[in-house]
């Protein structure tokens, strides 16, 4: 879990997503989708969207001074790497 600076919403790492809890209650995904929702975008298309990307077994979150998200993920075996989902 993870405060962010700006707006001091909530966020949660749930399985391969990265939920929002704003104030006043709701729920909005940041970041990911569920592996079993076929992306909408075009996966060959240049444009990649926080609620497109595919996260493998997100770790922890964190946020900057400025409000990027930064999203750090591993699987253990191969992929270690940190996304950054700017304002």
């Amino acid at each position: 879990m993870a405060i962010n600076p700006l707006d001091n919403s909530l966020h949660i790492v749930d399985d391969h997503m990265i939920l929002r809890l704003t104030t006043d209650g709701r729920v909005k995904v940041m970041a990911g989708r569920p592996l079993q929702c076929p992306p909408s975008v075009p996966i060959d298309s240049d444009l990649e969207f926080a609620v497109e990307a595919t996260l493998v077994m997100p770790q922890s979150i964190t946020f900057a001074t400025n409000g990027d998200l930064y999203i750090s993920e591993s699987d253990s075996q191969r992929i270690n790497r940190i996304r950054i989902v700017g304002t």
